[in-house]
């Protein structure tokens, strides 16, 4: 009992340093980014070169660190992480918030809002980056869980199966070999068929 209480009080203490490492990260680099803007503003330059090394500094430090926050199960942190970032950072935002929400959240409400939220950014993501897969994937997966959640019957008659499948597709176009893309294709088929038969799936979505 002691040694277990001991393992959990070593767990308790590592995620707090890891949430206080994240803050420290977070808010250098906020503080750094507005500080290189004030910088340009004085200048009077024309050409906005902040853009480079926040850009740089983003993608190479603060994105790789919401993937592994996202692997390790933080999901909120990984989600708002990845929101610091914008529009490179909603694929990692977007799977962290679609995960935690089917999973973790308990309240109906709160899950579909999570699960709308993740799938207007994806939406968002998908027309500002259109050659991007993943946009598309957690587009769909998003969506397909939002669906699920408000009925598979009730989103097809919304004609949410089409913008699912559609944007499977296109994730698949973009990268034949996506494998979650093909596994999600599949899965969604599958459901549809399962929910309301070969005959009215077919007329619903194509």
């Amino acid at each position: 009992v002691l040694e277990a209480s001991d393992d959990i009080r070593e767990k308790a203490i590592k995620n707090l340093k890891a949430k206080q490492a994240f803050r420290t990260q977070l808010l250098t680099f906020l503080a750094v980014s507005v500080f290189l803007i004030v910088i340009w503003a004085l200048t009077d330059s024309e050409f906005f070169w902040p853009i480079f090394p926040i850009a740089a500094w983003g993608l190479f430090g603060i994105l790789p660190q919401a993937w592994r926050l996202y692997h390790q199960g933080d999901f909120q942190q990984a989600c708002g992480l990845g929101l610091s970032l914008g529009l490179p950072g909603y694929a990692v935002a977007n799977k962290a918030a679609t995960i935690y929400a089917t999973y973790l959240e308990d309240n109906e409400k709160k899950k579909l809002a999570l699960f709308e939220e993740a799938a207007a950014r994806g939406e968002e993501q998908m027309g500002k980056m259109p050659k991007y897969p993943n946009a598309f994937y957690f587009y769909a997966l998003a969506l397909g869980r939002y669906s699920q959640g408000i009925s598979v019957a009730k989103a097809l008659t919304q004609g949410l199966g089409t913008k699912v499948r559609d944007a499977l597709t296109q994730a698949l176009k973009l990268n034949p070999d996506h494998a979650d893309a093909h596994i999600a294709l599949g899965a969604f088929h599958a459901e549809v068929i399962n929910k309301v038969g070969a005959m009215v799936g077919g007329l619903t979505y194509g």
